[in-house]
Parts: C-alpha cells; sequence; structure tokens
C-alpha cells in the first residue's frame, strides 16, 4: 500500500502548530515524470513509525524547495536561452541548447496543520509531534475506519474533500448538535440554497428525532422539498391562500401578545406611550385585546364612518361591566375606545396605536374567530416528529417576520411548558428536537437590534435545554451580533471573500478554521467547512447536490423505516 500512496515526502521541520515536509515536486509514473499532485487543503498521512498512531496532516501553504539563489540564476539560465535558440552552428539539437537540473533536485515544501490523531481507541488533539522524517502519504479510505467514523455526523449532507478530490466517506452533522443552533454562510452564489433543500431533506428522514420549522421566504424550497420520497409523510405545507392543495395557514387573534409585536419593534416604529398602552390594553382585555383594539372605533366619527350610522350610547357601563359583557359574548353595540381607557393614554396615541395595529391585522394569514386557528395543528405535527414549511412567498418583509415571530413565541413557550411536566422526557430523548429554519436572519439577530422581548435571541439564549435550536442563514457573517455568532455551536461556511466575515467566523467557531482563509475563499459552489464541537476538525465537504440526492433517496427508500417513534398526539 505504502508504494501506491506514498508522494516522497518527509517530514522535517516545523511544530505542533505548523509541520513541514519536503516532496519531489515531480513524481515517476510509467517511467514518465508527472507532477506530483498535492493542493492547498489537501488532508494526507503520516504514521509514527514508533507507535500505531496515525497523524492527520491538513496542507495550509505550498512552496518551492531549494536554495532560492541557486534557483534564481538556473531561471535565467532558462531565459538566456529561451532568448538565444540560433545556436544551429554549435549544437546537433538546437531547440534544447541547455539540459535542466536533475528531476531530484526539484522538490516543494508544504506547510500543515495537525488535524488530530487516531488512536485505536479514539481520535484526539495532537499534544506531542510526530517524530521528524516520518513518511507523509495520500489519504485511503481504511483511514477513517473505527472511532473516527462515527464523528462524520448522523445527518449526512455531503462527502468528505480531500482539497478538490471528494472522497467516498459520507459527513454532516449530528442530530444532538441542532438543539445547540447552527450558523450557515455564503456568499452570493456559493449553494446556501442547495445546502438548505438538502439539510431539510436529511431532517425528514431522521425517522421523527428532528422536526424542522421552516419558514420559506422566496419559495427556494417548496417545489423541490414535494419531490421528496417522505414529503407527504413527514412534512406538512403552510401557505397564505391555500393553493396547490396545500393547507391554508390561518392564526388568531389571541395568539396576538405585546411580547410578539416586539419582536417588530423597528418595523412598527412603537414608541414607549405605545407599547404601555399596549401593555394595559392587554391586561385588562386579556386574549381579546388585539380585536377590541382593532374592531372598536375610537369616537362618534369613527363609529360613523365604520358602521354607517350614529353611535348610540348603550349606557353598558364602566371598563368591568364592558370586560364581563365581551367575556360572555353579550352586548348589541361595541364600546368606544375613548370611553374604554377614559382617563388613560392620550387620544394620539390610542389613536396611532389602533392604526398600526389594523395595519397588521390585515395580513391573511390572521383570522378573528378562533375557531379556525392552525396554531395547536402545527404544535402537534412538530411534537410528532414531524416538518412544517411556512410559505411566506407573498408576504411582505413585516409580515413575515411578525408571522415567524408569532410562530417562534408559541413554540418556545410550549417547550418550555413541556419541560416543566417532563424535564426526564426531555434528557431521555422522548420529544424530537426542534429546528427553526431562518432565512436573512441578521434582520432580527443583527448587530443592534433590540434584545428586549426578541424571541430569536431568546431560542439562542436558552432553547438548549427546551430541545430547540435555531438554524440561521445569512449571506454576512458581519451583519450578525457577535454574541449571538458565539452561541452558535456548528457552522457551515459556504465560501467567504469578505476578510472580516472570516475574522469574526474564525475567532468563534468550535474547531479551528485559521489557517484556511485561503482554502475558504477558494471554495468552489457547494464546497463547505463544517466546524461543530462533535466534528474531529473543521470537516471539508462537497454537499449533495439535490436532484442526485433525491434519485439516491428514491433508490433506498423501499427499505427505510418510515415510521416516527414519536406519537404525542393522535
Amino acid at each position: 500500500m505504502y508504494e501506491k500512496e506514498f508522494i516522497g515526502g518527509h517530514i522535517f521541520d516545523g511544530s505542533i502548530a505548523n509541520l513541514k515536509f519536503a516532496y519531489d515536486a515531480l513524481t515517476r509514473t510509467n517511467n514518465e515524470f508527472v507532477k506530483t499532485p498535492i493542493e492547498n487543503g489537501e488532508i494526507l498521512i503520516s504514521e509514527e513509525p514508533f507507535s500505531s498512531e496515525k497523524y492527520f496532516l491538513r496542507v495550509n501553504e505550498i512552496k518551492y524547495g531549494g536554495n532560492a539563489a541557486w534557483a534564481l540564476e538556473m531561471a535565467r539560465e532558462h531565459n538566456y536561452f529561451e532568448k538565444n535558440r540560433d545556436l544551429s552552428d554549435e549544437h546537433e539539437n538546437p531547440d534544447e541548447p541547455f539540459r535542466a537540473q536533475r528531476e531530484e533536485q526539484r522538490f516543494n515544501i508544504a506547510e500543515c496543520e495537525i488535524l488530530g490523531v487516531s488512536r485505536e481507541n479514539g481520535f484526539y488533539s495532537a499534544r506531542t509531534p510526530i517524530s521528524v522524517f516520518s513518511r507523509v502519504r495520500k489519504l485511503v479510505p481504511q483511514d477513517f475506519d473505527g472511532p473516527l467514523q462515527k464523528t462524520m455526523g448522523d445527518l449526512k449532507i455531503g462527502h468528505l474533500r480531500s482539497g478538490s478530490q471528494v472522497l467516498g466517506l459520507e459527513a454532516g452533522i449530528f442530530k444532538k448538535a441542532l438543539s445547540t443552533h447552527t450558523f450557515i454562510t455564503a456568499r452570493t452564489g456559493g449553494g446556501k440554497s442547495n445546502t438548505m433543500k438538502v439539510l431539510n431533506g436529511v431532517m425528514l428522514e431522521s425517522k421523527g428525532e428532528v422536526s424542522p420549522l421552516i419558514f420559506e421566504p422566496h419559495g427556494e424550497y417548496i417545489q423541490d422539498l414535494k419531490r421528496h420520497p417522505l414529503q407527504k409523510e413527514r412534512l406538512v405545507i403552510y401557505n397564505q391562500d391555500g393553493r396547490d392543495g396545500d393547507n391554508k395557514i390561518k392564526i388568531a387573534y389571541k395568539r396576538v401578545t405585546v411580547d410578539s409585536l416586539m419582536n417588530i419593534r423597528k418595523q412598527m416604529r412603537w414608541t414607549e406611550p405605545q407599547e404601555r398602552f399596549m401593555t394595559e390594553a392587554q391586561a385588562v382585555l386579556r386574549d381579546n385585546w388585539f380585536q377590541v383594539l382593532v374592531e372598536t372605533p375610537y369616537d362618534e366619527e369613527e363609529y360613523f364612518i365604520m358602521n354607517g350610522k350614529p353611535f348610540e350610547d348603550d349606557n353598558m357601563g364602566d371598563l368591568q361591566d364592558f370586560v364581563t359583557h365581551l367575556g360572555k359574548g353579550t352586548g348589541s353595540k361595541p364600546k368606544l375606545l375613548r370611553d374604554i381607557f377614559r382617563g388613560g393614554a392620550h387620544v394620539d396615541t390610542i389613536k396611532a396605536t389602533k392604526s398600526k395595529l389594523q395595519r397588521l391585522a390585515r395580513s391573511t394569514f390572521l383570522v378573528a374567530d378562533e375557531k379556525q386557528d392552525d396554531m395547536e395543528f402545527i404544535i402537534g405535527h412538530l411534537l410528532n416528529g414531524k416538518g412544517v414549511l411556512v410559505d411566506m412567498a407573498s408576504l411582505s418583509g413585516l409580515q413575515e417576520l411578525f408571522l415567524s415571530s408569532l410562530l417562534t413565541s408559541e413554540v418556545l413557550e410550549r417547550q418550555k411548558d413541556l419541560y416543566k411536566k417532563d424535564r426526564k422526557g426531555f434528557e431521555e430523548g422522548k420529544y424530537p428536537t426542534i429546528a427553526i429554519v431562518l432565512e436573512e436572519c441578521q434582520r432580527v439577530l443583527g448587530k443592534g437590534e433590540d434584545t428586549e422581548g426578541n424571541v430569536f435571541r431568546s431560542v439562542v439564549n436558552e432553547g438548549r435545554k427546551f430541545l430547540l435550536g435555531l438554524i440561521a442563514i445569512t449571506q454576512q457573517a458581519k451583519l450578525m451580533d457577535p454574541v449571538v455568532l458565539s452561541q452558535m455551536n456548528t457552522h457551515i461556511i459556504l465560501g467567504i471573500s469578505d476578510e472580516t466575515d472570516f475574522d469574526l467566523l474564525k475567532g468563534r467557531v468550535q474547531k479551528s478554521i485559521k489557517n484556511l482563509e485561503m482554502d475558504i475563499n477558494q471554495l468552489m459552489p457547494g464546497e463547505a467547512i463544517i466546524s461543530s464541537p462533535t466534528s474531529p476538525f473543521a470537516l471539508p465537504i462537497k454537499i449533495f447536490e439535490y436532484n442526485q440526492y433525491i434519485e439516491n433517496l428514491k433508490r433506498k427508500i423501499p427499505s427505510t423505516t418510515t415510521s416516527s417513534n414519536f406519537s404525542l398526539f393522535a
């Protein structure tokens, strides 16, 4: 085996942080010399000659070997004879007047980092350098046999890469890592959409252990995920109009809380008086507060505009009397907001708040009739191990954020309540991990975003305990809050060219990428680096192409168990 994989390399210098080995620039193949195929980012193997330890190395830099002064003179000799080819009187072969240096005089020096040491009982960080003059060879599939293969993740989203060579070993992330949050970033055209389609697909394959809640803002995923062979069984789709046989999503007014509105504080430009007024209204009117504010006229003039007839006082009584009648569904005429909150908030505050809330109430997904509410069904699907996709392509940016925050708030609260009732069940894996897929996450998790009442930050801060994780996707890491980034335990990097982005990620990833700036900058679409606490090192992978992934899955599906391990709801 050694002759086949041997590349003419031996370690001669360096340290644990940066080993160096020299190798022949040319390799003899079939009695011909060819360039030795070693490239930046490639993973190589060096076996300790005095033990069974196997060192995994990654090439970070390749330099020319030899004496620089000698190499300069040789280059100048080449230049001279290139310019002076008319030597027919002096040489039998005027096209080759200069004999180059011998092949063995040409060599390169590769600088590499130690990714780890493979032993019989596991894969470990290197604490001592490998012996000097140890041989360096190419990687073979057998090098991943044993404990190392078990560290490649159980949600396989691609094949391991060694430089540009795609290996036959599948790799990805672990299901259990999803609750500690995942960050996906790439420049435009880097392959984010394909990556998320594949990741969504393998989460559906998880036999109910992972329930993705996918907020679909641009319509990129829905048609492709419908081609997934497990879609009808494992994925429930909601959209805004019930087209294509999907569910039309409906969220009752009673689900709207002041806390949920604080997730869109910047977009709605809430003032402090408006926030105080809404808080007071919610405290008094309870679940009916939103409906009362958007449907009840402020004064007689507005009543006439809304109802087409003059207002007649029904002498319903004071505020408490109004609340009592409201709870019982009695009372033929509505009370005016002016009288309900008499002596409370300023008239301009009430009118401005009402106008903003009416803007939200026009969202297609909000309904007054609580019997039409879909929230219980959505929660039930997630707890049963099914995925839920909410198509929001027809919504404005404000409505999209509002709907995603409403659903996320409800899921977080339900997980908290369930945890209080059955903490042991959470710890023993009785419930699925819910993974919230959030595109353009910098809108709610960016620098300078409000932290108070931000449910997505709450998920990042405390979701792990409740088996609730965030898959946050963006093009530019520098737009994110550094504190949020530091709480993302898994990073999938699909190529970034901005040095600021790289520097930001470098200090926050779980497995070091500090030597991979050039490699990350050169990543082709679909190539990625995965850094996770559960990965043995920053894994270079080639993401499955979604169409090919689907075809392969269709061939496997007859032998795939499709039953769910979770059946909390009938």
